[in-house]
């Protein structure tokens, strides 16, 4: 947002950088930096290509393998990518546990009686449980 206003001031008044610079409070190596950061696109997609086929791999192991390919990789920039594609919840989904254990299934009362039994955890409405 400094930089346009720097700019405007050049191209509206016709002031040099240095004046415009100090004019906004604007540190003139911030107004003529020039981002580095090449396009990520393709390592995003391979990475997200590997973690689809190795889907308990986490991104050390996926760094180790971006480079064996060949990828100038670090493990710092595989990990803002790898959290960035969110990869690292496949894994981890909520999954629904069963409504009841092996013991409740196994003992499950007929029936006629299932009003009167709750769970394992709960037992017999009378209060006593089955301890598993």
């Amino acid at each position: 947002m400094l930089r346009e206003r720097a700019r405007w001031l050049i191209g509206r008044f016709g002031v040099g950088s240095r004046r415009a610079c100090r004019a906004i409070c604007l540190q003139r190596s911030t107004y003529t930096y020039k981002l580095r950061k090449s396009d990520q696109a393709p390592l995003r997609m391979r990475l997200r290509e590997l973690a689809k086929v190795r889907r308990r791999y986490g991104y050390r192991r996926l760094t180790v393998l971006l480079q064996h390919e060949g990828w100038a990789v670090n493990h710092k920039r595989v990990y803002a990518l790898y959290r960035q594609e969110d990869l690292g919840s496949q894994d981890n989904e909520a999954k629904e546990a069963p409504a009841t254990c092996g013991w409740c299934r196994r003992h499950r009362p007929e029936p006629t009686n299932a009003g009167a039994w709750t769970s394992c955890r709960t037992g017999w409405r009378t209060g006593t449980t089955s301890g598993c």
